[in-house]
């Protein structure tokens, strides 16, 4: 209210009026007119055009919304807001977004931040908390699909909530939003290396290739065996060892200088799987011979460049980049808390898994919800 009876001051008297004047124009009184300027009261939001009318100013200049600040502003906000996802502030995140989704209520890349941040909760098994968050991410999902006409917010949005249902047990739903998302071959990525030259080309080819190759580790690896409903599984254990070894071995050939970046990410995964399945055979040589590979693939993650560039072939020249973790642990504290299962019991007093513990405790650091 001070502010813009500061800025009816200003562009009164920039344009020869006196408040006697002013009232006459507006047909109000001058004690109104005098208590919009000292900010004692607002003009009526009906009178607003007519002001500006009068007083040869736009609305937005009037009113102090300066839209390139504002953008600047809300940018820095969110640039703010995904450092502290990535480093798994999430609380300080969540209040600094919901603050700023108060003061502008459309922003619908704020909501697709909210999305990212409560899919990460509901993601992590020690939040008991999780079915909120789902519920919380589907509510700004659904506000974005019924109001939103940006493609990239609304894809985005699907994505998320197709995950969160499944997360509910709608299995139904989230198969029907899924179905509505473009396929793979016609994609942003897949299009952009085609119709795209020189060295924008070369990065674009690349950058498809990460992401291949990430959704190949989902379906090799994360997403086998498949549960069919009599309970029984598509693989046996011996070919889930197979297909994890099958995937390794499509790592190894391709970052052949052993540069795997965020990819170390994926291969300790890798060990820690094909881990608990030798656990489940009593093979403690293996088991301990796949957690030490695992740990080997955390550490290489510790302090990780990110700025650091792939020397292997089809890769070079692309930077290691960023990773965060679902429950913001580092990949030694990740691994140290799988070393707690159960199904480790059996070599946990042997003096390699000690030594193994003890050298993971020295690197890991937990994140902070």
């Amino acid at each position: 209210m001070k502010e813009l009876g500061k800025n009816i001051t200003t562009y009164r008297k920039k344009a020869g009026i006196t408040q006697e004047h002013l009232a006459e124009l507006m047909h109000v009184s001058v004690s109104a007119i005098s208590q919009w300027e000292t900010g004692k009261t607002m003009p009526d939001i009906s009178t607003v055009p007519v002001l500006c009318h009068v007083l040869n100013v736009s609305a937005d200049e009037l009113l102090s919304i300066n839209q390139e600040k504002k953008e600047q502003e809300i940018q820095e906000i969110k640039r703010e807001a995904e450092a502290l996802i990535f480093r798994h502030h999430l609380s300080k995140a969540e209040k600094l977004l919901l603050g700023t989704l108060k003061r502008y209520p459309n922003r619908y890349d704020i909501m697709d931040l909210l999305m990212s941040l409560y899919r990460s909760r509901a993601n992590d098994d020690t939040n008991p908390d999780a079915e909120e968050d789902c519920k919380k991410a589907i509510r700004y999902g659904e506000k974005i699909l019924a109001e939103c006409t940006d493609d990239n917010a609304r894809i985005s949005a699907k994505q998320i909530l197709s995950l969160m249902y499944f997360k509910l047990g709608d299995e139904r739903k989230a198969d029907e939003i899924a179905r509505t998302l473009p396929s793979m071959f016609s994609g942003r990525e897949n299009m952009l290396c085609w119709v795209s030259t020189g060295k924008r080309k070369a990065e674009l080819t690349q950058s498809l290739m990460f992401q291949t190759l990430c959704l190949l580790y989902n379906s090799m690896v994360f997403g086998m065996p498949v549960v069919f409903p009599d309970g029984s599984l598509s693989m046996t254990d011996d070919e889930q060892l197979e297909v994890i070894d099958k995937y390794e071995t499509i790592l190894k050939l391709l970052f052949e200088k052993g540069d795997y970046g965020f990819f170390n990410t994926q291969l300790q995964a890798c060990s820690v799987f094909a881990a608990r399945i030798f656990a489940k055979r009593s093979d403690a040589d293996e088991v301990l011979a796949r957690l030490t590979k695992a740990a080997e693939f955390a550490e290489a993650t510790i302090g990780m460049d990110r700025t650091k560039t792939h020397t292997s072939l089809v890769f070079r020249g692309a930077t290691y980049g960023e990773f965060g973790t679902t429950n913001g642990n580092n990949m030694t504290a990740q691994l140290l808390h799988e070393l707690q299962s159960e199904i480790f019991d059996f070599v946990r007093n042997e003096k390699q898994f000690c030594e193994l513990v003890m050298r993971l405790e020295s690197t890991a650091v937990k994140g902070s919800m």
